[in-house]
Order: C-alpha cells, then sequence, then structure tokens
C-alpha cells in the first residue's frame, strides 16, 4: 500500500535526521582524528592515500552503486533479487582484490612513486569489506531504516580513528593512515551484519540477475564515468605535480567534504528511495526535487563559501603552518558553495526515474568538459590552476543538468533558483560581511581572536539574512525537525 504524502514526509525527515547523525556524528569524530593525524603525518603521506584513493574509489563504482541501487530502486523485491545481488558485489570485490595485488607494482611505477605499490596492496582488503556489507545497506536505504548506518559510522570511524591516531604517534607516518582505513572497514562490516537481520542465502537466481543486470549495467556506466571526471584533478596532481601539492589539494578537499557530508550527504540517500515513489507522479516528484534542493542549500551554502571566508587563520591554527600552502587553494574551491547543488541531485533523480542511462551521457560530457579544463590547467598553473578549473568545472556543467531535468522531469533552473533565493543572498551577504571585516581588521587581532569573530559575524550575517527573505525555510524546517523527532506532525499548509 502506497503511503500517503504526509507519511512520507515524515520518514523521510527521520531519515534526514538518523542520516545526520551518521555523517554529523560520524564526521565529528572523522574530523577531530583528521585533525589530529594533519599535525602528525606529512602532507605528502597524504598525497599518497590519496593517490591510492583513486582505485579504491574505482571498486567502490561497481560495490556500491550497480546492484546496490539496483535493489533499492525495483518496485518489487525478493530474497532472490538480494541473494543475488550480494553474491555478485562479493565477487566482483574478489576480482578487484586479485587485480589490486598484481598490478600494484607497474601502477606505481607509472606515477613514479615506489612506496604506492605496498600501500595499494594493504588497502585492497578494503574492497571485500565493501562487497560484504553493500546489500545490507541497500536493503536499510529502501527501508528508509537509518539507523544502523549511524551505528557503522561512529563506530569504524572511532575504531578506525583510534588505529591510525596510535600508528601516527609512533611514527608509522603514511601506513597510520592505511591503517585507519582497514579498522574502519573491518568495524564497519561487523556492526552492519550485527544490526541487520538480512541474511543472504547460497542460492544465485539468474531470473533475478538478469531483471537487475541491465538496470545495473546502466548504473555502474554512469558512476564509472562520474568516477573519471571526479578523479581527474587527483590523477593529474598525482602524475604531472607532486604528492606534496596533492596533499595540500586533498586537504582542502577533505574540508569541503566534512561541509557536504553533514549538508548534503545527509539528505542524499534519502533523495533516491524518496523519489523513486513518487516516480508515477510527477508532481510530487517535481516538489520532492525542490526541496531537497532548497532546504539543503541553507546549510551547504554557509559552511562551504564561510571555510573559504576564515580559511587564512583556520588552517594555520587547527593544521600548523606546514598548510599554509592550502590556504588560497581553499578561498577557490570554496566558491562552488554556490553553485555545486544546482546539479547534485540530478543522478538520483533519474535513476529514480528508470533513467540511468541518461546520468551515462551527461556524465561523459562532464568528463569532456573536464579534460579540457583540467589538463591545460595542470601544465600551465600546477595545482592552483587544477583548483580554479575544479571550481569553474561546477558552473559550466549547470546548463547540461537544466536541459536534461527540464525534458525529463519539467524541472527548470529558474523554478531551482527561485527555491534557492534566500540562502543565495544570505550567503553572498555573510561572505561579503568577513571579507571586509577581515581586511579591516588586518595583523591588529591575534589569529585565534580573528578566527572567532570572523566566525561569529558571518553567522550573524547569514542568520539575519535568511530571517528576512527565508521566513517560509526556517519555519519548514523547523517543522520537518519536530516530525523527526515526533514531537508534531507535519503542517498540511
Amino acid at each position: 500500500m502506497a503511503s500517503s504524502p504526509m507519511a512520507m514526509k515524515v520518514r523521510a525527515a527521520r531519515g534526514v535526521l538518523w542520516s545526520l547523525v551518521e555523517y554529523g556524528g560520524g564526521e565529528g569524530v572523522s574530523f577531530l582524528v583528521f585533525l589530529v593525524l594533519a599535525r602528525l603525518v606529512a602532507p605528502a603521506d597524504f598525497g599518497m592515500v590519496a593517490l591510492a584513493g583513486i582505485f579504491v574509489a574505482f571498486a567502490q563504482v561497481f560495490l556500491v552503486q550497480g546492484f546496490s541501487d539496483a535493489v533499492i530502486q525495483r518496485e518489487a523485491l525478493d530474497d532472490d533479487h538480494c541473494s543475488t545481488a550480494f553474491w555478485t558485489n562479493v565477487a566482483i570485490a574478489l576480482v578487484f582484490l586479485v587485480a589490486t595485488l598484481l598490478l600494484a607494482q607497474p601502477i606505481a611505477a607509472f606515477f613514479h612513486e615506489p612506496r604506492l605499490a605496498a600501500v595499494l596492496r594493504w588497502l585492497s582488503p578494503v574492497f571485500v569489506f565493501t562487497g560484504l556489507n553493500s546489500i545490507h545497506q541497500a536493503v536499510f536505504k529502501r527501508n528508509l531504516q537509518f539507523a544502523s548506518f549511524a551505528l557503522r559510522a561512529l563506530a569504524g570511524i572511532t575504531a578506525g580513528g583510534i588505529v591510525g591516531v596510535v600508528m601516527a604517534l609512533n611514527g608509522y607516518g603514511v601506513w597510520s593512515l592505511v591503517g585507519q582505513q582497514l579498522a574502519n572497514g573491518v568495524v564497519s562490516l561487523l556492526v552492519i551484519w550485527g544490526t541487520s537481520p538480512w541474511r543472504p542465502r547460497l542460492r544465485f537466481s539468474r531470473g533475478a540477475f538478469g531483471d537487475m543486470a541491465r538496470f545495473s549495467f546502466h548504473v555502474i556506466a554512469g558512476n564509472l564515468v562520474k568516477f573519471f571526471y571526479l578523479k581527474t584533478d587527483v590523477f593529474l596532481i598525482g602524475l604531472f605535480i607532486s604528492t606534496q601539492d596533492l596533499g595540500y589539494y586533498t586537504l582542502v578537499q577533505r574540508l569541503l567534504v566534512t561541509c557536504g557530508l553533514v549538508t548534503q550527504s545527509s539528505v542524499q540517500p534519502i533523495v533516491l528511495p524518496v523519489l523513486a515513489r513518487f516516480q508515477n507522479d510527477p508532481a510530487r516528484f517535481r516538489e520532492g526535487f525542490l526541496t531537497a534542493v532548497r532546504l539543503t542549500q541553507l546549510f551547504w551554502l554557509p559552511l562551504a563559501i564561510g571555510i573559504g571566508a576564515v580559511a587564512d587563520p583556520m588552517i594555520t591554527l587547527l593544521f600548523g603552518a606546514k598548510w599554509a600552502s592550502a590556504v588560497p587553494l581553499m578561498e577557490i574551491m570554496s566558491l562552488i558553495g554556490f553553485t555545486q547543488l544546482f546539479s547534485y541531485f540530478t543522478a538520483p533523480a533519474l535513476v529514480a526515474l528508470s533513467r540511468p542511462e541518461i546520468v551515462v551521457r551527461i556524465t561523459l560530457a562532464q568528463v569532456g568538459i573536464t579534460l579540457v579544463l583540467f589538463v591545460p590547467a595542470a601544465l600551465a598553473f600546477g595545482v592552483l590552476g587544477v583548483t580554479a578549473a575544479f571550481t569553474l568545472l561546477y558552473l559550466v556543467i549547470i546548463p547540461i543538468h537544466v536541459v536534461v531535468l527540464r525534458r525529463v522531469a519539467a524541472i527548470d533552473l529558474p523554478a531551482v533558483i527561485w527555491r534557492c533565493r534566500a540562502s543565495l543572498v544570505a550567503g553572498a551577504a555573510m561572505a561579503a560581511a568577513v571579507m571586509l571585516l577581515k581586511t579591516a581588521l588586518g595583523g591588529t587581532v591575534p589569529l585565534p581572536a580573528l578566527l572567532v569573530l570572523l566566525i561569529l559575524a558571518g553567522a550573524a550575517v547569514y542568520v539575519v539574512t535568511l530571517a528576512a527573505f527565508g521566513r517560509r525555510e526556517v519555519r519548514e524546517i523547523l517543522d520537518l525537525a519536530a516530525a523527526a523527532i515526533g514531537r508534531r506532525p507535519l503542517a498540511t499548509s
């Protein structure tokens, strides 16, 4: 029986709440660990693990998407589908494990980084951990049950953090970052299996595989192409510049990922299962998409823009003087706060409409744009050029997403911008106020005091401006929060 619109909103709100516990709570612990490790481990070691992360992320395309998304998207699902998807992912994971062990040395030679071979080999068990829990996660997502994700994330990140910090304190350098990921994978696997009632059967159904294979192929193809354009920057810096510069670049991306995890990523897991239920109701589908973008932008934009505005005192204070070269990169890259969200939810929306093949086409176009922007930028201007190209990319690709969303779901850019107008105005006002205050104070205030003043001033300007231009958004957020914790039902207006 289909859920009522009000019941679906309540379930989605509670899903976001648990997702926020996972990403917010988990990221809180993870960020503290990152702060400690950044002071103990050299930037070049972070760059080395980021380079190895290209190949880990490549495997995740097959294991986290594909058959996992097919389990979430299908209207009719039985145990044969889940068990078949599970054993398929396990087989894929084993293939990647063996391939990494065999190819680690040639890959290291290609990048002229001898240590990379050992790092890749030691990280390869992560593929198996992911293969063993990806379908369990998909079942939870399908049912909008996110509490177990929160437990998994907190337990895994905490265990990995403890292992990483202890190893770093004992001088293990890059291996402390590897140990952190392995410990995270083991504990996450134990928690997700311990909290999931579902167990795979020793059964592989050709019929179930066929039902999911076509859909999974398009999803994997789309995400595989997406992987290439998302990792082009890391690849080019590692190949043509240096792991030292890649370390600085990784720090900047890590800070923006932190902002994204507690905003965008808290909503994204909910978008696909919710929109999939509205795939035959265009009006509710369109409203669900616009609501996701509008409410997410309220939190993502001030964090992303704000972290760039205070980058100068913040990076030196939190991470130490050895990371000072990351400041200009952070100031440039934070500008994606204004543009990234206009393309962020396109892929889950198209998958929900059973149109993953369009995701492939969009991503192919983005790969071409990425190469045109990134290669000359890397060769001519180094890591600063790659950072500028990365920022420009999210502006250039917006028209592609606009055309697709208009044709497939009758969603146009003016509607999205109009829904986000309050956050866009408030974010611009906040950035301007922080820059003016930083210029006025100059070197007259100690760095800790300057950072506190800039944060307080920026937050005050954003809240006041939002209250003036976005009263509806503020009311809706409070209403959804109350519904999520069960304090009162959602308003019907």
